[in-house]
């Protein structure tokens, strides 16, 4: 950085003061008209500016860059599209497998969502649990769930309130999901690099 010169330096030293004085003052300053109605107009400008460049970030992205791809999440026709079943019903048993974080359950069906023609009342499947690290006590017999299954060993079960959430975010799409294709980073990871989630 230069060095400032005499009559700079003088400029800077009053301009300080003067801010310095401004900032101690009880008494603000009566605005203009033009000036109340000024610094609205900015703010709302400056927000404006900030949405369109949003918009406009988020309409470019067309999500066909593979690594981007990876890193997407499923939508509700996407959902249903990856599922191989999704249901509802009632947990009969649950049965510890040899990995901790798993269990193999088996429920009273009684409602198929995905496939709709399905006449079989009983499921079991192995289950992966993020409710808790002990999966065995994490759900119990009698409990009321909602059930979409992926290819093993990925089969996410919603219990109490996460029921109507997860509901509301699949069902609606069973038909439009009906003829969506499973997207590319879901049905082979291995081509993908996913961040890992740590």
């Amino acid at each position: 950085m230069s060095q400032l010169s005499g009559p700079e330096e003088e400029r800077l030293r009053r301009a300080m003061t003067m801010i310095g004085d401004e900032a101690a003052t009880d008494t603000p300053r009566s605005q203009s008209p033009h000036s109340r109605w000024t610094r609205p107009g900015i703010l709302v400008a400056a927000c404006i500016a900030a949405v369109a460049v949003i918009a406009t970030a988020l309409y470019a992205s067309d999500g066909s860059d593979p690594d981007q791809e990876a890193s997407q999440a499923l939508n509700g026709p996407e959902t249903v599209a990856c599922a191989n079943r999704i249901f509802e019903g009632t947990i009969r048993t649950i049965d510890p497998t040899d990995r901790r974080s798993r269990v193999r359950m088996t429920v009273a069906v009684s409602r198929w969502y995905k496939p709709t023609d399905q006449s079989k009342r009983i499921a079991t499947f192995v289950a992966f649990s993020t409710r808790a690290a002990d999966v065995v006590r994490a759900y119990a017999p009698g409990q009321h769930v909602f059930i979409v299954e992926y290819d093993p060993p990925w089969t996410p079960v919603y219990a109490d309130r996460a029921i109507s959430i997860s509901r509301s975010e699949v069902v609606p799409y069973l038909k439009q999901g009906a003829h969506t294709k499973c997207p590319d980073f879901w049905l082979h990871p291995d081509r993908h690099d996913v961040p890992d989630d740590s």
